[in-house]
């Protein structure tokens, strides 16, 4: 049983529905009050920069199919993994939905292993329980937040990865 009141519980409703109407970049999926979002477009500045240096790598790729495997390439093909990479992190949007406390405990567990090294945690679902739907999805979004800075923080290892995984693949 969540311990709450019905005017905290509108006032938190009130305030999600309002953060879901918030004008977001299209790719990274963050506000325009983080990261700057220009009116005439959907992109954030740095997600529109990386959106031009894809469409040139394409480009580039087009025109030089025999260089593929050279270090140009290689170059090329980080700036479209890299772009890849701002487009998924929009997706992360699980906040919005019904959340369980197991979504909850998932969440914690893997942001506690990403900064700690280790599920320092445990067992919570029987805390999450006891908030209300509000306070759960509020929780959510507080979590998802850390997420997509974590991945912005990594964008580039990950996209040097992908790079790396593919001109080398395992066998």
């Amino acid at each position: 049983m969540a311990i709450t009141t019905d005017e905290f519980e509108q006032r938190l409703n009130d305030l999600l529905t309002e953060m879901e109407d918030w004008p977001r970049c299209e790719w990274c999926g963050c506000d325009g009050r983080q990261r700057r979002t220009m009116a005439n477009s959907r992109l954030c500045n740095s997600c529109k920069e990386w959106k031009r240096r894809e469409s040139h790598a394409e480009k580039w790729l087009k025109e030089h199919p025999d260089l593929e495997g050279t270090e140009r390439y290689m170059r090329v093909e980080y700036n479209i993994q890299y772009a890849s990479l701002c487009r998924k992190e929009g997706q992360l949007c699980s906040w919005k939905g019904p959340i369980t406390p197991l979504n909850l405990e998932l969440e914690l567990k893997s942001i506690s292993e990403r900064f700690c090294g280790e599920d320092i945690f445990g067992d919570m679902i029987l805390y999450f329980e006891q908030f209300s739907e509000g306070q759960k999805r509020l929780l959510m979004f507080l979590f998802t937040e850390l997420t997509k800075v974590w991945i912005r923080h990594r964008r580039q290892s990950f996209a040097i990865d992908n790079v790396m995984r593919k001109r080398f693949p395992h066998k």
